[in-house]
């Protein structure tokens, strides 16, 4: 039913497509449930900086962006035959290095938000480098997946970028966090 989806969706009952996509944002809703945990597994941090709190939706939001820019860019590859199956890791290596240089880029900007904010030059480290990995690993996760979904037989353009923002928003709330407790010494 994913693949018939966007083959014939002129054609198809609104209630037949929200069944259908109701079912994979029902498994990301759980998964979403992880990032709660993580932050509940983290609050000792949270307490110990509560201005680490201040930038998780830039840091989450930027992650999630970065990812399902990259996954639409897949999804028109794959529709146009630009990219094949067989280029997965060629394009995972091309996104690597796009995601380093946009990570950085977003970084540089996020560190001096979090320094006019702050003052604080370990949090601003934090902040910085948290972003540069979080984009980074999101624009990998962004091309590989569509690929992946096609391979299997799945609609990517249905999967690929609710998946992408709830895998992003669990790792980016891990990196961030163990960057801040090796940073800023929180125990």
């Amino acid at each position: 039913a994913a693949g018939q989806h966007r083959a014939n969706y002129m054609s198809m009952k609104p209630s037949f497509i929200a069944k259908h996509r109701v079912i994979y944002l029902t498994i990301f809703v759980l998964m979403d449930f992880f990032s709660g945990m993580i932050l509940k597994s983290y609050s000792f941090a949270l307490n110990s900086v509560v201005a680490l709190a201040f930038f998780i939706p830039l840091l989450m939001d930027t992650g999630g962006n970065a990812g399902t820019q990259a996954a639409s860019v897949m999804v028109r590859g794959l529709a146009t035959g630009e990219v094949g199956i067989k280029d997965v890791w060629k394009v995972v290596r091309k996104e690597f290095i796009i995601g380093i240089m946009i990570g950085v880029v977003l970084g540089i900007i996020a560190l001096i938000r979090a320094l006019i904010l702050q003052k604080n030059p370990w949090l601003t480290a934090t902040v910085g480098l948290t972003m540069i990995i979080t984009v980074t690993l999101a624009t990998c996760l962004g091309s590989f997946l569509p690929i992946i979904f096609k391979r299997l037989g799945f609609d990517p353009a249905l999967i690929s970028g609710p998946l992408i923002t709830t895998i992003v928003d669990i790792t980016c709330l891990v990196v961030y966090f163990e960057i801040a407790i090796h940073l800023l010494g929180i125990a």
